[in-house]
């Protein structure tokens, strides 16, 4: 057996074509290859949208809504969200306007949540992905917020069942493997 391989490198090595494919070519190529994708797990990384939060009273009234904002922001693996507190909304538009957040997230007086972004720069880019982000976070809350009003009116003993509000409240998976 290893008199057959020496015969073939032998060949291989005699004949410069043969050289290049079998040889030179594969080796520069997988070479090449590494060299691309590198750098491919970090450029996957997500970093945590930068969120201004206004921590008035309205906001430390609203325990539900609060509770759900901290438990994004903890850090962690899946820390979605970096939370900066600001005591007043002006504060918070001003860190906006300079760039230092992503979107403001603040409590109206009736206890609905507000979420006001920065303008979209047009394109896909870090902000903008932010800013999906965090509409994606406020639609949910308000959502299932309501769904849980709405079920707590029509039926204040389905929420007895804490495996039965979860259910409700998960979203399943929309396509199943076959």
């Amino acid at each position: 057996m290893f008199n057959v391989f020496k015969g073939a490198l032998m060949v291989l090595t005699r004949k410069r074509e043969l050289f290049i494919w079998s040889l030179a070519f594969p080796i520069l190529l997988s070479t090449m290859f590494m060299l691309m994708f590198a750098n491919l797990d970090d450029a996957t990384a997500f970093d945590p949208v930068a969120t201004a939060v206004v921590a008035d009273a309205h906001y430390d009234e609203a325990t539900a809504f609060s509770s759900v904002i901290d438990e994004l922001g903890e850090e962690g693996d899946d820390q979605l969200l970096d939370i900066r507190t600001f005591a007043t909304v002006d504060e918070a538009r001003n860190a906006l306007t300079a760039g230092e957040v992503i979107g403001i997230v603040s409590v109206e007086a009736d206890g609905t949540p507000k979420l006001a972004v920065s303008p979209d720069s047009g394109g896909l880019g870090v902000e903008q992905i932010g800013r999906t982000i965090l509409d994606t976070v406020m639609n949910t809350y308000v959502r299932n917020a309501d769904l849980l009003a709405s079920v707590a009116a029509d039926n204040p003993l389905a929420l007895a069942d804490p495996d039965l509000v979860e259910e409700a409240l998960t979203h399943g998976n929309a396509t199943v493997q076959v």
